[in-house]
């Protein structure tokens, strides 16, 4: 592919993970409510130990399903100078489209890992605050390098 012309890049949140989220959110809020539910209504010393324990289980089950529903997929497309960037979660669909004179600055971020070898990706941060970025590399030379394909991407004129 040369530099100049157009291309692609996709983030996604698989469906699979999403199914996963869904699982464990479910888990979280339907597992304390029946095992702690008939203990509860028993009103005692206890019932506000046990109001805290399903509370917190609540919040936890809600983020896990709130990531569930709002995890975006986001479609990287640059072409003309510009990027069409088009964000999906279950929720909405949107589609920015940013120039060059938009995006205050890239930067290459490391993302540490116990289990495997870090990773870094590129960030897109813009002038209004937003930042977006895009899917990890194995390594820092190949973010460098996504980095200067996006700078040129910008630079091009129509």
């Amino acid at each position: 592919m040369n530099e100049g012309e157009a291309f692609e890049l996709e983030r996604r949140l698989p469906l699979p993970m999403r199914f996963v989220l869904v699982a464990a959110g479910l888990f979280c809020i339907l597992t304390p409510t029946f095992d702690l539910g008939r203990v509860i209504l028993q009103i005692g010393w206890w019932t506000p130990f046990l109001g805290v324990i399903l509370i917190g289980a609540w919040a936890l089950g809600a983020l896990f399903l709130a990531a569930a529903i709002m995890g975006e997929t986001q479609h990287w497309q640059f072409r003309d100078g510009e990027l069409i960037l088009s964000r999906k979660s279950l929720l909405k669909h949107r589609t920015e489209i940013i120039r060059g004179s938009d995006v205050e600055r890239t930067e290459i971020r490391e993302v540490e890992w116990d289990s495997r070898a870090n990773t870094f990706s590129v960030a897109l941060r813009l002038k209004s605050g937003a930042e977006f970025e895009t899917p990890d590399y194995e390594t820092r030379a190949a973010a460098e390098h996504m980095k200067g394909r996006i700078g040129r991407a910008f630079q091009r004129e129509r």
